[in-house]
């Protein structure tokens, strides 16, 4: 597999997984909601909005990584610049996670 293949179908996988924890967010919003509908203290509607934002944020970048890492794997040069970028931006943000969470968890 050459280099090209490689770095578009980790982009493939990449937005594939990024579509899953989308809309595992999407859908934990929308099950609390229904659960809280019945609740007197109904303000886990409003907690757990952030849920439902970065779940469609997740979700819209998931179908970016994809349509990108399809377009490379195509042949189409300008897609695999962008495709390789995609994926240092994305590397650097799980980076950054890891070190937040090793950070949290001494403290």
């Amino acid at each position: 597999m050459t280099k090209g293949k490689l770095l578009s179908v980790i982009s493939i996988a990449a937005g594939i997984i990024l579509i899953i924890t989308g809309l595992f967010g999407i859908v934990s919003y929308i099950v609390t909601l229904f659960e809280s509908l019945n609740l007197a203290d109904q303000s886990l509607i409003f907690w757990y909005l952030p849920f439902l934002l970065l779940g469609i944020v997740f979700l819209i970048i998931g179908i970016l990584y994809i349509v990108m890492g399809l377009k490379s794997l195509s042949g189409n040069e300008a897609a695999y610049k962008t495709t390789k970028v995609l994926l240092i931006i994305l590397s650097f943000i799980i980076l950054i996670l890891v070190v937040l969470v090793i950070v949290n968890s001494t403290f």
